[in-house]
């Protein structure tokens, strides 16, 4: 079994659907429509983006901490960590990234 495989049986189930159709733009729509309180799914997503490392699954997570969770410590943090990752995987030519 992939490590990848391991992160996303961790999530629920609707999550795992989304995620498996590649409706990554979804997910944050999961978390404020089903107004999810459990801030382990967004660290199972935070591990599976640095698995990943695409940069849609970075700017995935990086919204979800920087819009959902963002009253929990460190959240902006989180998200700039998140945004920066996926400048660099853009190798920084991104405009809408860099803005």
């Amino acid at each position: 079994m992939k490590s990848i495989n391991i992160l996303i049986n961790l999530l629920p189930s609707e999550l795992q659907n989304i995620l498996e159709n590649n409706d990554i733009d979804e997910v944050l729509i999961y978390f404020m429509s089903n107004d999810i309180s459990d801030e382990k799914i967004a660290l199972y997503l935070s591990t599976l983006a640095n698995q990943v490392n695409t940069i849609e699954y970075h700017k995935m997570v990086a919204s979800i901490y920087h819009f959902h969770f963002n009253y929990i410590d460190h959240a902006y943090d989180l998200a700039y960590y998140h945004y920066w990752q996926s400048l660099e995987l853009s190798n920084f030519e991104d405009y809408n990234l860099l803005v």
